[in-house]
């Protein structure tokens, strides 16, 4: 004699109950399948006698019942017998592949690592805030290329003088330009993370410094005095903090320059140091155009 086949609706209403069981304690694990699986076939055969047809998703409804049951016996009837267990049962599982185990672990480290590495910089690139007044109204403008689907590219120095004179967008607008730099004079010759900014930068950011001045507008004419300022970071760690050092002057890739000034310890160019370099800057020099700058279409500013 052949055996009815189990509808379709009933099938998947028993399978969702088979499902759902993995989440009920163990102990109370075959009651709950024999219970829930008696109700339902029940269910079904009542409809079915009553010529009522049970839909598919009508039925399956009534068996989501299940989930809100196991939630249940889970919250209310977990121990920790249960979960010593669980744990007992998994070492006992792993010893016994040891190259398995090996593997799992490698690959769980690497990913780990992997995954807290990226976060590392999408935290310090998107969602940490800049330390800055305001960062909100702060803004990176960029050349475009549409026609080569290049959206950021770096300004040339014709371009920012352009913008700056006739965009009326902004309350002021900053160039950056970041290279290292050799410095001599001191112990031993050393490479420095240097930056050239327009003399706007610091108002723009409202920055102060901590000691002496920031750069004034004459010292973004090309050939003015030399001058420099120094994070507070590295007027500490390499110029041991000296308290003296405004009017003293750095030999930077062979040039004197008097240092002007010493920025707060709450500036290090925190984010400015991804728009041109990979080191975060430790010296600020004046950045000057020539006359000639405005017809140069080398492209190699960041502007803020």
């Amino acid at each position: 004699m052949r055996t009815p086949a189990t509808p379709r609706p009933l099938r998947a209403a028993l399978r969702l109950v088979s499902l759902t069981s993995w989440l009920v304690p163990e102990h109370r694990r075959d009651g709950f399948r024999e219970e829930w699986r008696t109700e339902l076939i029940c269910s079904w055969e009542i409809l079915v006698a009553r010529g009522q047809a049970p839909s598919a998703l009508g039925f399956m409804g009534h068996a989501a019942g299940c989930v809100r049951d196991a939630m249940w016996l889970l919250v209310n009837e977990w121990r920790w017998d249960m979960l010593s267990s669980d744990l007992r049962y998994a070492l006992r599982s792993l010893t016994k592949q040891p190259g398995f185990t090996v593997a799992v672990i490698a690959t769980l480290a690497l990913s780990i690592g992997a995954t807290t590495a990226v976060f590392s910089v999408v935290d310090d690139v998107l969602l940490t805030p800049l330390p800055y007044d305001e960062p909100t109204q702060l803004t990176m403008v960029w050349e475009s290329f549409a026609e080569r689907g290049r959206y950021h590219n770096p300004v040339s120095p014709a371009n920012f003088l352009a913008w700056r004179e006739r965009v009326s967008g902004f309350d002021d607008l900053a160039a950056i330009s970041g290279s290292p730099m050799a410095l001599t004079g001191l112990d031993d010759p050393i490479e420095v993370s240097a930056l050239r900014v327009s003399t706007s930068l610091f108002p723009i950011l409202r920055v102060s410094a901590m000691m002496g001045r920031v750069f004034t507008e004459e010292e973004e004419v090309p050939d003015r005095a030399k001058v420099c300022l120094l994070t507070h970071g590295f007027w500490k760690s390499r110029l041991g903090g000296s308290p003296d050092i405004l009017g003293q002057t750095l030999s930077l890739a062979g040039v004197e320059h008097e240092v002007v000034g010493v920025l707060p310890p709450g500036f290090d160019g925190n984010g400015l140091s991804f728009m041109q370099m990979g080191g975060e800057p430790q010296i600020f020099l004046p950045l000057a155009f020539p006359p000639e700058a405005r017809e140069f279409s080398g492209r190699y500013l960041s502007v803020l």
